[in-house]
């Protein structure tokens, strides 16, 4: 799943069309259509998790076994040049 992600968030296309996306809604359905399903509440934790060490709550998802907390991260890492504008705060 985190390779598929990967290469989706690499492809110029896609990172183009998401720039563009109006919502974390459109976001979220603009994953769906290729094939990644992510709701439009974690799309926005994941662009607004901020870089550097994981705080003690991530820790403990990610100690938990929370696969979805390491890919949100991840996301939001390589998708940070091509934020849509709903994103920023």
């Amino acid at each position: 799943m985190e390779e598929k992600l990967k290469k989706l968030l690499e492809d110029p296309s896609f990172q183009e069309a998401f720039s563009k996306t109006a919502s974390a809604e459109e976001a979220s359905a603009l994953f769906a259509q290729h094939g990644i399903q992510i709701t439009p509440e974690d799309l926005t934790a994941a662009l607004a998790q901020p870089e550097g060490e994981l705080n003690e709550n991530e820790l403990d998802g990610v100690a938990g076994g929370c696969g979805w907390c390491v890919i949100l991260r991840r996301i939001g890492e390589l998708l940070g040049p091509i934020w849509p504008r709903w994103s920023r705060r």
